[in-house]
């Protein structure tokens, strides 16, 4: 009789949400390039970690064939060897994918940002997970010495063991926690500051804000690693491996779903949907400023047509012209003579023909 083995319920679950997540990065790819022509970086490394996800599982399916899923204790030594590398192999991969996932979601929240310091803070979440991401990989490969002495019972010695892993792989976990959940909030709170109604701050928000569940996902992960480096290494992983597959997996489709808002329009409103797609100004303390996106949707001082590349979450073009104010006191007098801004201030009547102050807001709706 065949010894049993999670190993096959495991690897059905993990393409199963490769599968879906691999929809995902097609599905965006195609709204990026084809719906809404605004292809970027942030979409690249989306693209590289479907790729780093895709090897996971395969590389997993390797090691099915060598024993991943059964005890230790059933499998001869170079079956046992080949399996625990095989499973090394594409946990490296899913290390280095979780950060790059995560990275493109920092990438595309940079089109957002507008003050320096948002800017900097995202940027501080990246890099730090990134270089976390790859000294823990490097960790992995270099803990003991010779590298076969860590996968390969045969050749494993007391003094083989150099670096601990354990805390390397927890650190990441915690790491990768904090930037889910910080991915989660800060989007929300950047974006209730749009120019736009309430009801599509609060959905553009909630889906940006999904990533809470990559970061759930990311706690039982952590427990995992914790637990999961024992010497029955080819069975007691199996949730580990899992639970890793699952906080990529659920990072990736958090980010592609308000991505995709584009394609669903395109979908629901017809063709002429996405040329419908455009921007709101957000009143900025410096108006000097460029215009900045997200994704393709841009905020830019003053009037003017936008690009056919906007917006990427599906919101129909506005153009709001707002006049900047420069006196302290929350007016628009400053655009008047100084005569005039006796007059209004005295009460008298501003005469015809001059410059008068008024608070309209100017909507355009741009159907190209």
């Amino acid at each position: 009789m065949m010894p049993s083995s999670q190993g096959p319920t495991a690897l059905i679950v993990m393409w199963t949400l490769t599968a879906v997540t691999l929809m995902f990065v097609l599905l965006r790819v195609y709204t990026r390039q084809f719906v809404i022509h605004m292809f970027g970086a942030d979409d690249i490394a989306y693209i590289i970690a479907g790729l780093f996800l895709l090897l996971y599982t395969s590389f997993f399916q390797v090691a099915l064939n060598f024993g991943f899923g059964q005890s230790i204790s059933v499998l001869e030594l170079e079956n046992i060897a080949l399996a625990i590398k095989w499973e090394m192999v594409g946990q490296t991969f899913a290390v280095l994918g979780m950060a790059i996932s995560k990275v493109s979601l920092g990438l595309f929240l940079l089109r957002l940002m507008v003050q320096q310091w948002h800017r900097i803070v995202i940027w501080a979440v990246m890099l730090s997970l990134f270089g976390c991401s790859v000294l823990t990989a490097v960790v992995f490969w270099i803990q003991r010495v010779p590298v076969e002495a860590i996968y390969d019972p045969r050749l494993k010695t007391p003094e083989a063991c150099t670096i601990p892993i354990t805390p390397f792989a927890v650190m990441l976990g915690v790491w990768c926690i904090v930037a889910d959940f910080f991915f989660a909030i800060f989007p929300a709170i950047v974006i209730w500051g749009l120019n736009m109604k309430k009801k599509k701050k609060i959905i553009i928000a909630s889906s940006m804000s999904l990533g809470v569940l990559a970061g759930v996902a990311g706690i039982i992960r952590t427990y995992e690693v914790a637990v999961g480096f024992t010497a029955n290494y080819t069975e007691d992983t199996v949730s580990l491996i899992i639970w890793s597959a699952v906080e990529m997996c659920v990072t990736m489709i958090c980010i592609g779903i308000p991505i995709l808002r584009p394609l669903y329009r395109r979908i629901r409103y017809g063709s002429r949907s996405s040329t419908r797609e455009g921007s709101y100004q957000r009143q900025r303390e410096d108006s000097s400023l460029g215009p900045y996106e997200l994704g393709g949707m841009t905020w830019a001082p003053g009037k003017g047509r936008p690009s056919a590349h906007e917006s990427k979450l599906g919101i129909r073009t506005q153009i709001i012209t707002d006049i900047q104010t420069s006196n302290g006191n929350n007016s628009d007098e400053h655009i008047l003579s100084s005569v005039e801004r006796r007059n209004l201030r005295s009460g008298n009547v501003v005469q015809p023909n001059r410059i008068q102050v008024k608070d309209d807001v100017k909507v355009e709706w741009n159907d190209r």
